[in-house]
Formats: C-alpha cells, sequence, structure tokens
C-alpha cells in the first residue's frame, strides 16, 4: 500500500514492472513522475494503465504527471493511448524530451506521491527496485527526476499530439 507497506521489493520482469506502475497510478493522489527510454508501449499503451492514469489526475485538481523521455519516434509513428490521453488533458499530464546530454543516462523510474518508487538500473531491462514507502529514496530519485525536468525541452513531435 503506497505510504504504508515497507521494504524494496525485487523486481525482474515486465509483468511486475506493470503491477508497481498501475498499483501507484490506482493509489497516488498528487504527482507521478516517470522517467523513460521510450514509454515502454507494453507497460504505458495499455487500456489499464491509462484508465489507472485517468482516475488519478482526476481525482485531485492538483494531480500532475510529468513524463521524461529520450526518444519519441515509435511513439509519435506507431501511437500511444497515454499520449493521446495527455493531449486531452496537457495541464495535468506534462511530457518533455531530454537533451542529447543525457543520452547515456539508461535509468528508468516511477515515482508516486515522494512516498513510492520504481527504479530499473537499465532502462532496457526490468530489473529493478520496488517500494512503497521510502521517502528517502523518493527525495533521491525527484531530485534527479527534477534536475533532468529542469534541462528538459519541448519535442516539436510530441506537441503536435497534444494540440
Amino acid at each position: 500500500m503506497l505510504g504504508v507497506t515497507s521494504g524494496h521489493i525485487p523486481v525482474d520482469d515486465r509483468a511486475s514492472n506493470f503491477a508497481a506502475i498501475h498499483k501507484f497510478a490506482c493509489s497516488a493522489t498528487l504527482s507521478l513522475n516517470i522517467m523513460s527510454r521510450s514509454l515502454d508501449h507494453t507497460i504505458f499503451d495499455r487500456s489499464d494503465i491509462v484508465e489507472a492514469f485517468s482516475d488519478f489526475i482526476r481525482r485531485s485538481r492538483n494531480s500532475t504527471v510529468r513524463i521524461l523521455i529520450y526518444d519519441s519516434t515509435n511513439i509519435v509513428k506507431d501511437g500511444h493511448r497515454l499520449f493521446s490521453l495527455a493531449g486531452k488533458v496537457p495541464s495535468k499530464i506534462l511530457i518533455r524530451q531530454l537533451p542529447d546530454d543525457f543520452k547515456d543516462f539508461n535509468e528508468s523510474m516511477v515515482v508516486a506521491d515522494r512516498s513510492g518508487f520504481l527504479h530499473n538500473q537499465q532502462s532496457d531491462r526490468y530489473e529493478g527496485v520496488v517500494s512503497f514507502n521510502d521517502h528517502q529514496r523518493c527525495a533521491e530519485l525527484n531530485k534527479t527526476f527534477t534536475d533532468f525536468w529542469d534541462r528538459s525541452l519541448m519535442d516539436s513531435n510530441l506537441r503536435q499530439i497534444v494540440i
């Protein structure tokens, strides 16, 4: 349970990554910060996750989703349900692209309400750690995320989708 259940849980496959992200979207109330190489279609482009994100942004007028990606090529080319949702509520779901300076950073993360996190050291693998109640590690991951967010760019490809 987000903000209650302590301990770190290793994850090592797509299903456990999806389950953690879905749980975060279903139980968070204020913020979801996501950093992903290309917003994995097998996790983020599913009707059940998009529905959970939609419910999340309606849960509170202050709730926000911030997404940092490295490459929008496949998202634009193939379409993506989460990006379609972002186009409907661009003030609640913000999407930016990391500049070339960060292309070698190969980690992915999701931080929920400053309480829970999923962190994969290699974004192209599903091996990582989940915690539902680790404020200290969430603060560290949010600092990294915010540093990257402050240097991120609006991607003209994504702007066409959001308009």
